[in-house]
């Protein structure tokens, strides 16, 4: 006979295009005589080149189910690995001899075969494209499929699979991880909640490994909500790990890893980082100038002090980080007589390191211009 090349495909399709897209591989897109290899996205292919009727494929003992495209094991066993498990795969084929089908588990073991016994070629008094198919509950990723040892002796059509979807486990919690966020100085994160469950309900049991993690019940039963603390306070900056331990009454566990991420206790800073204003009297008062107060690490609450009354903040209490707060530096210098002042501001907060943030502010008051012309014209 001419010979044809066996391809085996699953939901992928040819050429990148998913699987999903094509629920039957016909291999009319493959063109004649190519050997399959990596020509389909997600599988590759060994001993597989695709023939065609009224060409190299005897249509007259191996027709094709449809089109005029069909595959034949040419070089030997046809194996077909998929990138991700299949739960099933069904395939038409005709036979010159009996052709054995393996099912391959994802670590190498052989989890069933099966056989398509005898001969189905036109002419034998049975019919051609038996439909064959392969199943399997917990999910397989390679087929092979052997007869003659030289192989040109079977072809395939028609190829379809369905890919596996894990069932979900009996024993399960909502979320895998648990991770905190923590700056020196402040009170400990807010509590986490996790959910689990099972089927049929358990009784289970909380263990918490680390000292600084603690689950607020030690036991329950399913379905229930468990509340997991950190105490962070003695941490210094850094990433520090754990795990929350769940165990049902039939020894089966569910380990939550947690991630505390803990920050630096914040810093002021203010911009700019000094004041300077210049006044003569007589002239209108000074604008006044915008500061902005910002902590590294954190945001945090602030209030503002100065050093001598002649200087104001307003507003005098914020939060760092709103980027729309107008806050603003001014000199009252109603009262003040001519010459040089240096005073500050104070910028407090209970969670900074660098509590209070000295701001210098200056201040220079000239006497008025007419007080100036009326010197000079002493003078002559």
């Amino acid at each position: 006979m001419r010979t044809a090349v066996l391809v085996f495909c699953s939901l992928l399709g040819l050429s990148g295009t998913a699987l999903a897209q094509s629920p039957v591989l016909d291999f009319e897109s493959l063109p004649e005589g190519q050997a399959a290899g990596a020509a389909i996205a997600g599988v590759s292919f060994t001993n597989a080149t695709v023939l065609q009727s009224a060409a190299s494929l005897n249509e007259a003992e191996f027709p094709p189910r449809s089109g005029n495209k069909v595959v034949c094991d040419i070089g030997g066993p046809i194996k077909v690995t998929f990138n991700q498990p299949v739960k099933s795969f069904t395939a038409y084929i005709t036979h010159s001899q009996t052709v054995t089908l393996k099912m391959v588990a994802p670590n190498g073991g052989v989890i069933t075969q099966t056989t398509a016994a005898g001969d189905n070629r036109l002419g034998s008094g049975k019919t051609p494209n038996e439909a064959v198919q392969l199943t399997s509950d917990t999910g397989f990723t390679q087929v092979e499929l052997s007869s003659a040892p030289g192989g040109s002796s079977f072809t395939v059509d028609d190829i379809t699979t369905s890919l596996f979807v894990p069932p979900p486990p009996k024993f399960f919690t909502d979320i895998t991880s648990l991770t905190f966020d923590y700056v020196s100085g402040r009170l400990a994160p807010p509590p986490m909640s996790i959910f689990v469950s099972a089927e049929p309900d358990v009784a289970f049991t909380v263990t918490t490994p680390t000292s600084w993690i603690q689950a607020i019940t030690s036991r329950g039963i399913t379905p229930a909500n468990v509340s997991v603390a950190v105490h962070p306070e003695k941490f210094e900056p850094g990433q520090y790990f754990g795990t929350v331990v769940f165990t049902n009454s039939k020894n089966e566990k569910i380990t939550i890893p947690v991630t505390v991420r803990v920050g630096a206790k914040p810093s002021l800073y203010s911009s700019p980082v000094s004041f300077t204003f210049k006044y003569r009297k007589g002239d209108a008062a000074p604008a006044s100038q915008l500061i902005q107060v910002g902590a590294l690490s954190a945001n945090v609450d602030f209030f503002v002090l100065t050093k001598d009354p002649w200087v104001k903040v307003t507003p005098d209490f914020a939060t760092t980080g709103h980027l729309d707060l107008n806050q603003r530096v001014s000199v009252d210098v109603s009262k003040l007589e001519p010459g040089h002042y240096e005073s500050a501001i104070y910028v407090y907060s209970n969670e900074a390191t660098n509590s209070p943030l000295g701001v210098p502010v200056i201040l220079d008051v000239t006497a008025p211009a007419t007080s100036e012309a009326n010197q000079q014209g002493q003078g002559r």
